[in-house]
């Protein structure tokens, strides 16, 4: 047999080890940043979490005066002196407390 006769095989065998050789780090890289997409999306999701939870807490803030009373009780572990609780003010419509 000629060497001729033979080379299109030899090419087309290094052909496809060189297409193999290069492909297989792309492949890792590839698998690599679909790890860090999935890492980088769970994040999105819990910090997504938590401004939907801060939102809430601002708003409470805005409009509860009885959340704005619990912060202030639990921040100074009791009601500053001075301050008038939110419990001691007639307030229409406001929930009866047990103490």
């Amino acid at each position: 047999m000629r060497v001729s006769r033979l080379l299109p095989y030899l090419l087309s065998g290094m052909t496809l080890l060189l297409v193999g050789a290069n492909a297989l780090p792309t492949v890792q890289r590839k698998q690599v940043l679909r790890g860090e997409r999935r890492r980088i999306e769970r994040e999105l999701r819990e910090e997504e979490r938590t401004g939907a939870r801060l939102a809430a807490e601002v708003e409470a803030l805005a409009t509860d005066p009885f959340y704005v009373e619990r912060m202030v009780v639990e921040t100074w572990n009791g009601v500053p002196q001075g301050a008038t609780p939110f419990g001691a003010l007639e307030v229409r419509d406001a929930v009866v407390r047990a103490e």
